[in-house]
């Protein structure tokens, strides 16, 4: 497997990397690779810079044993390393999920006369698959456990003092920072420490997914003359594809059922027993949403003592459908439109084609708050349509034939002209895009056994229908839900030190342009025959250059756009709410459209 050398998180050919082995490249390939400080009863995080042995708790959670680290997994409370108690990172790793499928496929032809045929193709298919996601690394938390936590009294005191003696041993847990503090002693959470676990003995996480594709085509394809043919055709197609995760850990709600403390409350119907801190306390950050409370129970971590009720609080379900269509209609006309001067004809092909492609992407009826608060999440509900328009041309003809140095020398010129116009149905905006591509190659065969050949073309790739439309929220506060906000002259403390607190909504960008790309390819064939007939030999290069280059955007550029370039567009992309203090209008980023972009 592949061993991490890396301390920080600077990742990337050329990028600098704090080593943990120095001299060492930042990665390294090895054997006994294993999940770092991680099992199915609770690890207590050990960074103690050097230490090789942390503590883990028996299966009820009472009492801790020794569990052996492996090289170096004192460096960071996640990952891997090689050696140690942690399990393998390629146990129960499901390299084939669980697969069904199911088709059907029918074809018939007529002959109506000796220049004319009609034919029809109809198939249907069906695949579900299941994926139980029981690889160690797959199904596991970093957990923050305050001193008060509820769990603790029933501990032996050795494990109550391991945990307490290691207070603000990780600066990340579930989308909360615990027990860390930046420069110079400014507190991002109360104490607290980090207990490492794989859940996937408790909770089976599971994808599943049930795609369902139908197809049907009509077309007719005749005879014009005797050198020349033409064929035309419709399709419909439509794909319908529902996935759902089952067990997803989420964020707030996922804290909040660790967070549990003894209810203290005289008169209380839980009095004395264990109870969500925020049942009591209210949410643990004021950009959390208070409906996530409801339902809260005690998650206990330690060991395997957890409740089911608490399990389903904690890790939820995610789904997502979506339905594809597509309508096409195209024809083609080919034939011969110059006998050449000796070596061959002039052949030429032309066609058009219209495409229809519509999707609908179904988030599931979950309420925006619960279905954004998690890690790992298919995003929002949202849809488009793209219509594309298409016309080509392409002629091929050898210009030397069955001469000395030049048993065949072919060329193959085309060209195609692309019109794309793109619906967002969701933001209702749209974008249209025009471009023409085209390629040039030839064959040139000096003598029998050797073959030359080459092109030059100019390609693209359509923006995708996620890349033109898709939508997934990310809501403020945690870990990932700040930006910076640079208004200027503002009063001291402001905002947290994490930055501004902001929804951050990733979005497709319907006037996104193809990817384009100049491709030259060079090669050789060699076929020697005689003895031996059927051997062939190749090798070809290629030299692709690809620009205008389709990625997803940051709310930092779009941010810095606005502010220091007075962008427009990336202004219109920013949403501001009532002023954090007066005066400054810009002092409230509420909301960033985060885009793709080329």
């Amino acid at each position: 497997g592949l061993f991490s050398n890396n301390t920080g998180f600077a990742f990337g050919a050329g990028q600098p990397y704090n080593p943990k082995i120095p001299g060492q490249p930042a990665d390294i390939i090895t054997s006994n690779l294993r999940q770092n400080q991680r099992s199915h009863t609770g690890v207590i995080f050990n960074n103690t810079p050097g230490a090789t042995t942390a503590f883990r708790f028996n299966d009820a959670g009472t009492d801790i044993v020794p569990f052996a680290m492996g090289q170096f997994g004192w460096t960071g409370a996640s990952g891997t390393t090689i050696g140690g108690d942690g399990e393998s990172i390629y146990k129960n790793l499901s390299l084939y999920p669980d697969v069904e499928r199911k088709t059907l496929y029918g074809s018939a032809e007529w002959d109506f006369s000796d220049t004319l045929t009609g034919f029809v193709d109809v198939s249907w298919g069906n695949v579900v698959g299941v994926n139980h996601q029981w690889a160690p690394g797959q199904n596991t938390a970093n957990t923050c456990i305050r001193p008060d936590n509820a769990y603790l009294g029933a501990m032996s005191t050795a494990a109550r003092n391991e945990i307490l003696a290691r207070n603000g041993n990780s600066p990340f847990s579930t989308n909360v920072f615990c027990g860390f503090t930046i420069p110079p002693g400014i507190p991002l959470s109360p104490p607290a420490t980090v207990l490492t676990k794989d859940w996937s003995d408790q909770n089976d996480q599971t994808v599943t997914t049930d795609t369902e594709v139908t197809r049907f085509v009509v077309g007719l394809n005749g005879q014009l003359s005797e050198t020349w043919s033409w064929d035309a055709y419709y399709q419909n197609g439509k794909t319908t594809r529902d996935q759902t995760g089952q067990g997803y850990q989420t964020n707030w709600r996922y804290y909040m059922a660790t967070d549990a403390i003894i209810d203290t409350r005289p008169g209380s119907p839980t009095f004395n027993q264990p109870v969500c801190r925020a049942l009591i306390s209210g949410v643990p950050d004021p950009n959390v949403d208070p409906s996530l409370i409801n339902g809260c129970l005690p998650l206990n971590p330690f060991g395997k003592a957890a409740s089911q009720g608490a399990l389903d609080y904690a890790f939820g379900d995610l789904t997502e459908s979506n339905v594809i269509n597509q309508d096409v209609y195209a024809g083609t006309i080919s034939g011969q439109l110059w006998k050449g001067w000796g070596a061959g004809p002039l052949m030429g092909a032309f066609g058009v084609e219209y495409r229809d492609e519509d999707l609908v992407n179904n988030a599931g009826n979950l309420p925006r708050a619960q279905r954004t608060d998690f890690s790992l999440q298919y995003g929002d509900s949202f849809s488009g349509e793209t219509t594309v328009k298409e016309g080509f041309a392409e002629f091929e003809m050898p210009l030397l034939r069955d001469l000395t140095a030049a048993q065949l020398l072919n060329v193959n010129i085309a060209g195609r002209r692309s019109e794309y116009e793109n619906t967002d149905r969701t933001t209702g905006q749209s974008g249209t895009q025009s471009f023409t591509t085209w390629k040039f190659a030839f064959v040139y065969d000096p003598i029998d056994w050797l073959r030359l050949r080459g092109s030059r073309s100019q390609d693209l790739r359509a923006a995708s229908f996620r890349e033109l439309y898709y939508s997934q929220s990310i809501p403020p506060g945690g870990i990932f839900g700040y930006v910076q906000n640079p208004t200027t002259g503002l009063p001291p403390n402001t905002y947290p030190p994490a930055g501004d607190a902001a929804w951050q909504i990733l979005s497709g960008n319907p006037n996104l342009n193809p990817e384009e790309s100049l491709t030259e390819t060079y090669g050789f064939v060699i076929s020697p025959g005689g003895g031996a007939e059927g051997l062939h030999f190749s090798a070809d290069y290629y030299e692709i250059t690809i620009k205008g280059g389709q990625r997803l955007d940051g709310s930092p550029s779009v941010i810095n756009a606005c502010f220091q370039r007075n962008d427009p567009v990336a202004c219109g992309r920013i949403t501001f709410g009532p002023p954090l203090v007066p005066g400054f209008p810009t002092s409230n980023i509420e909301e960033v459209e985060v885009p793709y972009i080329n």
